[in-house]
């Protein structure tokens, strides 16, 4: 994930999410016939530090 505000790259890894993974790889190969080899995902928004510091300035208003 990257950090819209401080544009720190966060690595999002979870047994879980690497099923969910193979799952959506298998469906997009079927339904469009083709064999995917890679993929590259990066979510986009904000980190656990700007997402407080944005919630404590909206509190403070």
């Amino acid at each position: 994930m990257k950090c819209y505000e401080c544009d720190n790259i966060i690595d999002i890894s979870s047994s879980g999410l690497s099923i969910e993974y193979l799952r959506l790889n298998k469906l997009i190969e079927e339904k469009n016939d083709v064999e995917i080899f890679n993929i590259d995902i990066m979510f986009v928004g904000l980190c656990r530090q700007c997402k407080e510091e944005k919630n404590g300035e909206t509190d403070k208003v």
